[in-house]
């Protein structure tokens, strides 16, 4: 049996790249995609944005099936964030796909490192036929 590539994306909400993003899973063909939200009852006011977005867009597009783990800002206040980030890694991703952010994305990248996930830092100069560690 093939083993199932289970991606973790994480990102900046005012990440837009698309086309990176896409050309990515595209590129890595993934049978699950893992991502946060802010909440999981989006409104206008609070819709899930950025790198989160843009990766649930792919799998709609392409009939894969996605994960998303909202942080419960209500209850766990700042630490909310970080709390999600360690709980997505229970859901045992293959990789974590790091693409440009902010502190969050940064606390998602140095969890998945110190649990011994591989991470796969998304640069502008990193093209995807590069990424043949998976």
């Amino acid at each position: 049996m093939v083993n199932p590539k289970i991606l973790l994306v994480c990102g900046g909400r005012h990440f837009s790249a698309h086309s990176k993003l896409f050309a990515t899973l595209d590129h890595l063909k993934p049978s699950l995609v893992i991502t946060g939200t802010y909440e999981l009852h989006t409104t206008p006011l609070h819709r899930i944005t950025g790198a989160d977005e843009l990766a649930l867009t792919w799998c709609r597009m392409n009939g894969i099936q996605s994960a998303m783990c909202e942080a419960n800002w209500d209850f766990f206040n700042r630490a909310a964030g970080p709390i999600r980030n360690r709980n997505m890694l229970m859901l045992n991703p293959t990789a974590v796909l790091v693409f440009p952010g902010g502190t969050g994305t940064a606390n998602m990248k140095k969890v998945a490192l110190a649990t011994g996930i591989h991470v796969m830092e998304m640069t502008d100069t990193l093209l995807p036929e590069e990424m043949n560690w998976l």
